[in-house]
């Protein structure tokens, strides 16, 4: 064999090395970052960071409204893009909504209040796991892009829920002043209220903690629309949404011809939040909710409803 020869031999050799050590390092690493994802209780794609989908202007913008830097601090906080945006998103409604009958650039003080208060936060939850040590055991080399990946992904996002009364503009219309039929169909529903607050103080007790706030919410919610219905019945109407407006169909399926103010009619086809599916079903089957009523759930999914059949 002549000098060349054995030289590209070897060559041909430690090519062959590299590439058999390289595919160990590749596998090595697939079986790690997929005992990673699995130990960190986190898929590898749930890394994000709020930073990145919440701009400068965004925040000046909320600040403007009148949201107080220690709720605004929260909100950025639960490091979960989707809190931000569902806050931005519901002020933009509200703003549109009051802009339609008041020439203004900011919601009534009353309206952040409202929505300041209600809101309910989890924080993010982080999981210890030392990294380099783990990459040691598997044998592989991991990059400082890749180690920070890694880091973000050890994070769970928080949370947060408002309240879907507080972003409606109610219009403070007595009860005496609605037309006979609205009148009717608010009767009906103090009485569905009163029973699903009996439900609620049933599901508060047996509920998770995910579950428990968005049920003591809702209860809070009712117990004010009750208080306050003689004055401001728009609020209980809100709370049911496009159900309320099944029981007006029932009662003359021309309603819509009624003249009422538009932000008023607009409750009509609110879509309620409800804690879990299995609360959304007892409240059909209890009759607290009309059958084919949609309802949202916290992960924005909206859900129509019907009872059990058995």
């Amino acid at each position: 064999m002549s000098f060349a020869a054995g030289v590209a031999q070897q060559l041909s050799e430690r090519d062959k090395n590299m590439l058999a050590s390289e595919e160990l390092n590749q596998r090595n690493k697939e079986e790690f970052l997929n005992y990673f994802s699995k130990i960190s209780k986190t898929p590898k794609s749930s890394s994000i960071k709020s930073k990145a989908s919440v701009t400068n202007d965004q925040i000046q913008f909320l600040q403007n409204q009148g949201y107080s830097d220690d709720f605004l601090s929260k909100v950025i906080a639960t490091e979960n893009p989707t809190v931000f945006q569902t806050l931005l998103s519901g002020t933009n409604k509200a703003l549109t909504s009051i802009k339609k009958t008041q020439p203004v650039e900011k919601l009534p003080e009353y309206m952040i209040d409202s929505i300041e208060k209600s809101a309910t936060f989890s924080d993010p939850t982080k999981f210890e796991i030392d990294i380099d040590k783990m990459a040691k055991e598997f044998g592989i080399v991991i990059t400082e892009a890749e180690r920070e990946m890694l880091r973000e992904s050890l994070t769970v996002p928080g949370s947060a829920t408002f309240s879907d009364a507080t972003f409606t503009l109610t219009e403070k219309i007595d009860l005496k002043d609605l037309p006979p039929i609205y009148k009717a169909v608010v009767s009906g529903t103090i009485g569905k209220a009163e029973r699903e607050l009996e439900l609620l103080n049933r599901a508060i007790a047996s509920a998770d903690e995910n579950d428990r706030g968005l049920l003591a919410q809702r209860k809070v919610d009712i117990e004010e629309s009750l208080t306050n219905v003689d004055k401001n019945p728009s609020k209980l109407i809100s709370l049911y949404g496009n159900s309320f407006a099944k029981d007006m169909f029932k009662y003359d399926p021309k309603y819509k011809e009624i003249p009422m103010p538009e932000t008023f009619q607009s409750s009509l086809f609110e879509v309620p939040l409800v804690a879990n599916e299995e609360t959304a079903i007892m409240l059909v089957n209890m009759g607290i909710v009309n059958e084919g009523t949609v309802l949202r759930l916290p992960s924005g999914e909206e859900i129509e409803v019907y009872k059990s059949r058995r």
